[in-house]
């Protein structure tokens, strides 16, 4: 299987990390109400620490990959003002092969196109143009998605992304995408899904190196783990949630919080 790799800065088309526009922006919240209403009525979606953006300018959102919704109910947890300055990367040759497949993926994931070939080391460099300019990113660490719905382990990318770098990374897990929307299918079943976010974390004191990279890939991975275990435990006990590495419990999405005060993006 073809390794899933970023495609190296100068290699990607300047209009291609532009800014969405206001336009984009406002067709996206409208798409993302419908989203979320529907997450909520037919997948009993919940999110559990969600305020952690809150407290947050920018950063790396990485989870479990397991499924083609994932991207979605991830988007579907950010305020607005977070979900529009929150990018993800999208096959080249899958999601950009013709306008308006291009279009769709832009308005739901937030997308930036990127080829499945390519040095590690030099591919991170489109991720880090969004980074630096002060956007988000959404990213997954395992590199695509598990066939059965286990966590694999996670490549040094992430590493190289964060070593030496001020970037919050923000762990989170996705139960029950696999489920709904598993590698293979086309058409979504119904199925409960629950997203648990755990505390951010930062690598600005790791020195650089493909050793120290593969230590942070190492790390996070053990932190999506724990949050994973964390979830499967509360939902076999069938209890209210009081997890650990959240911030704190809570029902729904993000948008329906209207008496939650959130903090507005620096220089936006």
């Amino acid at each position: 299987m073809d390794e899933w790799q970023y495609e190296p800065l100068n290699q990607v088309p300047a209009d291609a990390l532009a800014a969405n526009s206001r336009v984009m922006n406002a067709l996206r919240d409208q798409v993302y109400r419908g989203i979320n209403w529907m997450l909520r009525a037919r997948f009993q979606f919940e999110v559990h620490g969600a305020d952690v953006f809150n407290r947050l300018d920018h950063f790396i959102l990485i989870a479990n990959h397991t499924s083609h919704a994932d991207t979605v109910c991830l988007l579907a947890a950010l305020p607005s003002s977070h979900r529009n300055r929150c990018y993800s990367a999208a096959a080249e040759d899958y999601f950009y092969t013709n306008p308006v497949k291009e279009q769709c993926a832009r308005v739901l994931a937030n997308t930036f196109p990127f080829r499945r070939r390519g040095n590690v080391s030099e591919s991170v460099s489109a991720c880090a143009r969004i980074l630096e300019r002060g956007d988000s990113l959404l990213f997954y660490p395992e590199g695509t998605r598990s066939a059965d719905g286990v966590l694999q382990p996670f490549r040094k990318g992430i590493g190289l992304l964060t070593q030496g770098k001020p970037y919050p990374v923000v762990p989170a897990y996705l139960h029950g995408a696999h489920n709904v929307l598993a590698k293979g299918r086309w058409l979504p079943r119904a199925a409960s899904l629950r997203l648990v976010i755990g505390s951010p974390e930062i690598f600005a004191a790791v020195p650089s190196g493909d050793d120290a990279a593969m230590e942070i890939a190492n790390r996070l991975h053990e932190r999506v783990a724990d949050l994973g275990r964390q979830l499967t435990s509360t939902l076999s006990q069938k209890t209210p949630p009081r997890l650990r590495g959240g911030l704190g419990a809570s029902s729904g999405c993000p948008d329906d919080h209207r008496g939650t005060q959130r903090t507005q993006p620096k220089g936006r």
